[in-house]
């Protein structure tokens, strides 16, 4: 078995998080269609996933959470950079929960 520190050794994990009103979800998801291919596509991404919470702690609103492994730093702003990108989280806070904002954080592995 691979370890997981081979996998990301050098690499630069990173999660995001969105809570998105319910009313508003299926139109977040289709936001979220449409970055997803190119995104896939970049040479520096090697992977992107948009996942939904199985338990949701709050009835009105859904947690998103972005699971996404860059080569190195520099893919991770080139992806950044992306008019596209940086639109839809700009965008994001329309779907959002009032008083929330898109929470993404980048990893360094430890273990």
């Amino acid at each position: 078995m691979v370890q997981n520190s081979e996998l990301l050794a050098g690499k630069v994990p990173v999660v995001a998080t969105f809570i998105v009103k319910n009313e508003l979800a299926a139109d977040f998801e289709a936001a979220v269609n449409q970055i997803i291919g190119p995104t896939r596509e970049e040479p520096g991404c090697l992977y992107y996933a948009c996942t939904k919470a199985v338990e949701q702690q709050d009835p009105d609103h859904t947690k998103y959470v972005f699971v996404e492994i860059y080569k190195d730093q520099e893919a991770l702003q080139n992806h950044l950079a992306r008019p596209d990108i940086a639109a839809a989280i700009a965008n994001s806070a329309s779907f959002l929960k009032e008083g929330t904002e898109p929470a993404i954080t980048v990893l360094n592995l430890v273990i």
